[in-house]
């Protein structure tokens, strides 16, 4: 029963893919990822921050295969499966039922749901995000993200594939024992998407007194930066940039860092396989 419940979810999993596809919509995440795209690459034509950066740069193949790798393929892989079918499990535990009842946002107003379901999502991806920075095991699998050479708005998801769980597998029990409906989720997801592709995008917007509320690309770029400026890392923020200012890992100087990338690997690799199992490779030097 168990093996043909998985099979469900995987077969299921990979139409609703296709079916997404195939019918645009503004609920449709794979075409809002499309769009959010495309409007962000204009942008970056129309007004480039750095105008001497090419368009056509050489990381730019290798970024947009993360882009859909990481949001579809690695999902629709199996990881989406087998997380909708322990999920499905858990929640039928007597313990998490008593949680739930216990700490639930339904009784609060749609939108204070909202925002504090986004709060929380944010604060908690905002400590993981430090963690990849700290933990050197863990930072060899972030090693991927800070690969970028160039910045621009397909960075945003050129990430290690186990990055998905190191960020889901938290987000999602939160969001199991809180309570969240699809529609909140979707919401968060749109607001953190597009939040993403602005602070990696080689575009520089008039935030102004935002910049200390939102991820801003000024602030984002120094967070690449080869040359740390300062411990383990500076703007660890997904979305708001609030958490980096109340907890001290702010960093926002006037001018651009000299070079952006990771320093100390020269054999990191250039390839997609070699990259997915870069963390695990015996012999880096």
């Amino acid at each position: 029963m168990e093996i043909h419940s998985i099979a469900h979810h995987f077969l299921t999993g990979w139409a609703n893919f296709w079916r997404s596809v195939i019918t645009p919509g503004w609920g449709n995440f794979f075409w809002l990822l499309v769009t959010v795209s495309l409007l962000v690459h204009v942008a970056e034509l129309v007004r480039p921050w750095r105008r001497e950066q090419p368009v056509l740069r050489r990381e730019l193949g290798l970024d947009i295969f993360y882009m859909f790798f990481n949001m579809f393929l690695f999902p629709l892989l199996g990881y989406a499966t087998l997380s909708a079918f322990f999920a499905s499990h858990v929640e039928s535990l007597g313990l998490v039922q008593k949680l739930r009842g216990s700490i639930s946002l339904t009784a609060l107003p749609a939108f204070v749901q909202l925002a504090t379901l986004f709060l929380i999502r944010d604060f908690l991806q905002w400590n993981i995000h430090r963690v990849l920075h700290i933990v050197p095991a863990l930072w060899k699998i972030h090693e991927v993200h800070h690969s970028a050479e160039t910045m621009s708005y397909p960075v945003h998801l050129r990430y290690h594939w186990a990055e998905n769980i190191i960020y889901r597998v938290p987000e999602y029990s939160i969001f199991l024992l809180i309570g969240s409906n699809l529609i909140d989720v979707f919401l968060i997801y749109v607001v953190s998407l597009s939040i993403g592709h602005l602070n990696h995008a080689n575009l520089k917007l008039p935030w102004g007194f935002l910049k200390y509320l939102f991820n801003t690309s000024e602030l984002h770029l120094w967070h690449h930066a080869k040359q740390n400026p300062r411990g383990y890392g500076v703007n660890f923020a997904i979305t708001l940039s609030l958490w980096d200012w109340l907890f001290g890992t702010a960093h926002d100087p006037a001018e651009q860092p000299a070079e952006i990338g990771i320093s100390g690997e020269p054999l990191f690799p250039d390839s997609v396989a070699g990259q997915l199992v870069w963390p695990w490779l015996k012999r880096r030097r």
